[in-house]
């Protein structure tokens, strides 16, 4: 075990005149090795510049938006409040046991504006039990 430097951890077990042929050939690249070499530093330098870069041109952004007084909405999520009227509701799997019929059947009912639902954006479609039962009595479904 080295007490400092590299360690190989996938090492290839070559045999005498494999490894000799295997030093012949480094050697006899070593001036390619050491260009791919180079052009990998160059690469990953020139990529590392492009992330300062971003992160310069971010942090004059915010300081510009901080000096005019704006706030950057970018940053926070928009969140549109929603507002449910006091009362009872069901779900549309609620619903469509209550009237005996299929979720299908529900959202068929819903979007020919037969009945109506509350959407509550990113949770779906609720029923206020007050319509839901309006509803049974014109539809005259037996509960």
């Amino acid at each position: 075990m080295p007490q400092e430097g590299w360690v190989l951890t996938n090492k290839i077990e070559l045999s005498s005149d494999q490894a000799v042929k295997f030093f012949e050939f480094l050697t006899a690249e070593r001036e390619v090795l050491k260009q791919i070499a180079s052009e990998e530093q160059r690469e990953a330098r020139e990529a590392l510049g492009r992330v300062y870069a971003l992160l310069i041109g971010y942090g004059s952004k915010r300081r510009e938006m901080i000096e005019d007084g704006k706030r950057e909405e970018s940053l926070k999520k928009r969140i549109i409040p929603t507002t449910i009227p006091k009362g009872k509701y069901f779900t549309i799997p609620q619903a469509a046991e209550i009237c005996n019929v299929t979720v299908r059947q529900i959202k068929k009912w819903i979007g020919t504006c037969d009945l109506e639902a509350v959407d509550l954006p990113g949770l779906g479609k609720i029923i206020e039990a007050g319509k839901l039962n309006k509803f049974l009595i014109e539809k005259e479904i037996m509960v």
